[in-house]
């Protein structure tokens, strides 16, 4: 089977995410198209890898993650994003690790729980904790390098970068732009920390 082939990291995001890893892959970098979408294939900090540009959204993130895994066989992925913070505590600059995923957009009252898909067993996904502890230390890594000054200033980011885990994620293929919306989150999710569109 291809799990059994040299590992192959696949990493998918919108183009800004994936162009700036994309200039950190060292080796020849291939460049393809795959369904329409912009491939880049080489090594990336000793892993082959395959980065993938993506457009946002749940439907687009299934798409890609369908793509990395049958066309390319990837053995794991990662989704690159940006969240907006909900919760006092998280800044600007901060890489979250979520552990846990809450789908703020479905609602299929009565027939089960706001927030939950109906026969499906687990009422708020968790991600793998094996996982969590594998991109916990290379975010801790990463955030030891110092970024450019240029890129601080131009994203406003702190001195220094945060890795925050055991963060409690909601995805949406909207963004919460009134203050009230984010308000009426929390009364019904208190749980969730922060939001993104994947």
């Amino acid at each position: 089977s291809y799990l059994d082939l040299e590992p192959t990291i696949g990493i998918f995001g919108v183009s800004d995410e994936v162009n700036q890893l994309k200039d950190c892959m060292n080796g020849p970098v291939q460049e393809i198209n795959s369904r329409c979408r912009a491939c880049y294939t080489g090594q990336l900090w000793n892993f082959k890898t395959v980065l993938m540009v993506a457009k946002a959204g749940k439907a687009a993130a299934a798409s890609a993650v369908t793509d990395l895994i049958h066309n390319h066989r990837v053995s794991a992925i990662i989704l690159l994003g940006t969240a907006g913070s909900i919760a006092p505590g998280l800044n600007q600059g901060d890489i979250l690790i979520a552990h846990r995923f809450t789908e703020i957009d479905v609602d299929f009252r009565p027939a089960t729980k706001l927030f939950n898909i109906p026969n499906d067993d687990t009422e708020i996904p968790c991600a793998n904790s094996c996982l969590v502890r594998i991109a916990a230390c290379a975010a801790n890594e990463f955030a030891k390098k110092d970024l450019p000054a240029e890129s601080r200033k131009k994203w406003e980011l702190p001195h220094t970068t945060r890795v925050v885990t055991e963060v409690s994620s909601g995805t949406a293929d909207r963004l919460l732009l009134r203050e009230v919306d984010a308000s009426n989150l929390k009364l019904c999710a208190p749980d969730v920390q922060c939001l993104e569109m994947e």
